[in-house]
């Protein structure tokens, strides 16, 4: 058992894989990301993300200057 494996929410050991949809709330409007790699923990939901995972995420958020829209939908890989 690597220790990725544990969630560091409930303790369980049941991370697994996952393709994520990631939401953000940025001011008045929501930013959902599709197809972030990442860990989803089979007993809570909690979701995991490496550090270079959590870069993209936030080179995304930034790349996103405020709008009027309501929502912004990205494809992780974009």
């Amino acid at each position: 058992m690597k220790i990725k494996d544990i969630c560091p929410v409930c303790g369980q050991k049941t991370t697994e894989s996952a393709d994520l949809t990631v939401r953000f709330d940025k001011g008045d409007y929501e930013v959902i990301i599709h197809h972030v790699p990442g860990r989803k923990c089979a007993n809570c939901g909690e979701q995991v993300f490496s550090r270079e995972t959590v870069k993209r995420l936030q080179e995304i958020m930034r790349s996103h200057p405020a709008m009027s829209k309501r929502r912004i939908e990205t494809d992780f890989a974009a």
